[in-house]
């Protein structure tokens, strides 16, 4: 698709090479497909350990379960969504799948209604061979409680000495409490100002838990009217590129955060 030197091509081996001889590489991807080559080449590094300790949903709140005790969450097949008793499990609630993207068979139960729709959507034939199975698995789900608030999107990364660095807040809307959509993004000085160091107490000591250095990352979260704040997932290996978030920054703030995570930058926010 290339047919000059404009993009500077190495084969597979030297990326493998040039990846595994560093302690903490600097790696960005810009799909989350690229995740099945990470598994496969690079399984001498703890890098795919701490991806999955994202990527999985499960692992994510297990990860988090000493930060957030009460936070009510559990794995379930895809099989038993047909036969569950809803009348067990506490409304609202929120099902996705343990290994997911981009809010696909993500639905926000509330009533029997709800709950029904979910349960005609989530099956093999519906879910099976929309992306590799690294990066969607739709064999395995996670229940858990619906947090209030209004929902953020941040751009951040742990740099070469672990600190975080955030590189964007965005306030995610939606059109109403079941939208579990990807379309509106907004950021602004205040919302920076108002959540930063928020934000970066919040991602410390999950930092710190998975021995994170030069990993880029795109965090969601939900923040209660007493400015508590519970996380919803955090995305591995990339920022908010799906839906062109993750240039919005630059657009904003005058701030490339490709270049900022490559050269380890912090951005000057006053």
């Amino acid at each position: 698709m290339i047919h000059d030197d404009t993009l500077n091509w190495i084969s597979e081996k030297q990326a493998k090479n040039k990846i595994t001889s560093s302690e903490n590489p600097l790696i960005y991807t810009n799909s989350e497909n690229s995740l099945s080559w990470m598994f496969e080449h690079l399984k001498t590094t703890k890098r795919p350990d701490q991806i999955r300790l994202f990527k999985d949903k499960y692992a994510f709140r297990e990860l988090c379960k000493e930060l957030f005790p009460d936070f009510l969450f559990k794995k379930i097949t895809i099989e038993e969504i047909q036969t569950i008793a809803i009348s067990d499990l506490k409304m609202p609630f929120v099902i996705k799948p343990s290994l997911g993207f981009f809010s696909i068979g993500v639905h926000i139960i509330h009533n029997q209604e709800d709950w029904l729709t979910a349960q005609k959507e989530l099956n093999y034939d519906n879910l099976k061979n929309i992306y590799p199975k690294e990066v969607m698995d739709a064999s395995t789900f996670i229940i858990e409680e619906y947090i209030d608030g209004e929902e953020f999107a941040i751009d951040a990364y742990f740099n070469a000495l672990g600190e975080v660095v955030v590189l964007n807040i965005l306030h995610h809307k939606f059109s109403s409490s079941t939208d579990v959509s990807d379309r509106v993004y907004s950021t602004s000085q205040s919302i920076i100002r108002k959540y930063k160091t928020a934000v970066e107490a919040f991602l410390n000591p999950i930092g710190e838990k998975a021995v994170l250095k030069n990993f880029p990352l795109h965090l969601e979260i939900r923040i209660d009217k007493n400015g508590v704040i519970k996380p919803i997932e955090i995305n591995p290996q990339r920022f908010g590129g799906w839906c062109t978030t993750g240039d919005l920054s630059w657009y904003a703030f005058n701030i490339n955060s490709y270049v900022y995570f490559f050269q380890n930058k912090k951005p000057d926010w006053d």
